[in-house]
């Protein structure tokens, strides 16, 4: 799916006048009374109206399409005709929903937690006989729209039409009736956050937002944002760890410890050796039942060994491997002299004599 920016045509970086340049281009292409694409200009419209206005474009560069899907929008037609100035456009007056962004660690979408938190929104008192119905008069001087056409003299007596917000109801399009009462109240909201939830989820308080005279509360959504773990990543419903071990645990096969999510301590056993670099699975233990736990294993092999660690693995995985040769030539670590990337290492091989 493209972004709002592809689809624009423009950088992450654009600027409003870019963003602007872009639309004007698009819309006058792909309008439909011109022959254009019909979904391509709705899709050119939507676009225009979140990356122009600032708000509406932090949600989408945070949360992408989540972010904006309960925000207004007008509609294509509309905002065509008022971005080239045809016609008087009436202003749409909706209750935007009100998305706050909840920071939960993974522990907590394991678990699950319960969360209570203090909110101020604004509520409405309607005198007796009046309600969300009859509350707002219709603005005289603009006849509801919010926007008045001007005449404006462009130079040598040409007149051009513009769009202005209506300055008698600040572009409203309407009048709140005397008696009406707008005030702030707090209340406690408890956030319930299900054990198994997820980056991206919603939790919706339904008309727990704030309300304007004429329309009903709006909603307040909170968006879960997981916090990074330091030893656990999750995808999906799935965990990913890593653990090291030691090279007698990965050859002789006894029990692991294994520090889990919560802090638990989980047992685990191979009954084949752990190799190196291979991922293991422990079913049922990931983020909900139907997830697995997957662990990557660190293998710390020892510097030197024991006698009595020789002996052992002479006896467990010894072999009758002799050598006819005079001399055994002993073997260290090293560098190989001016030679820093792994790409100039070519085959180099070592030769006995």
């Amino acid at each position: 799916m493209s972004s709002l920016y592809d689809i624009l045509g423009i950088s992450k970086n654009a600027n409003k006048k870019e963003i602007k340049r872009a639309y004007r281009k698009l819309a006058i292409k792909e309008h439909p009374d011109k022959g254009g694409d019909g979904e391509k200009f709705k899709e050119i419209a939507k676009a225009y109206q979140v990356l122009s206005d600032s708000d509406k474009r932090r949600l989408y560069d945070q949360f992408g399409e989540e972010g904006i899907n309960q925000q207004t929008f007008s509609s294509p037609i509309d905002i065509f005709s008022m971005f080239f100035g045809r016609g008087i456009v009436p202003v749409q007056q909706q209750n935007t929903d009100f998305i706050h962004t909840l920071n939960v660690s993974l522990i907590e979408l394991y678990k699950g937690k319960q969360i209570k938190i203090n909110i101020t929104r604004r509520r409405v008192k309607y005198p007796a006989g009046i309600n969300t119905d009859n509350a707002l008069i219709e603005c005289k001087y603009c006849k509801g729209h919010g926007i008045v056409m001007e005449q404006v003299n462009i130079a040598f007596g040409i007149m051009r039409q513009t769009q202005q917000p209506c300055t008698k109801c600040q572009g409203k399009g309407n009048y709140m009736r005397k008696g009406i009462k707008v005030y702030k109240t707090n209340k406690i909201i408890r956030i319930k956050i299900r054990a198994g939830s997820k980056h991206g989820d919603k939790i919706r308080f339904a008309g727990e937002s704030d309300e304007q005279p004429g329309k009903p509360p709006a909603d307040l959504i909170f968006l879960i944002n997981e916090l990074p773990h330091e030893s656990f990543k999750r995808i999906e419903n799935h965990l990913v760890t890593s653990t090291s071990i030691t090279i007698w645990q990965a050859l002789l096969g006894d029990p692991i410890n294994v520090t889990f999510l919560d802090g638990s301590i989980l047992h685990v056993k191979s009954n084949d050796i752990i190799t190196p670099n291979k991922i293991y699975c422990v079913q049922g233990k990931g983020m909900v039942s139907y997830g697995n736990l997957y662990i990557n294993f660190q293998i710390s092999f020892p510097k030197q060994l024991s006698l009595d660690e020789k002996v052992l693995l002479e006896k467990k995985f010894g072999s009758d491997n002799t050598t006819d040769s005079d001399k055994i030539y002993e073997i260290k670590q090293s560098t190989l002299p001016q030679m820093q990337r792994q790409e100039n290492f070519q085959q180099v091989g070592c030769a006995q004599q």
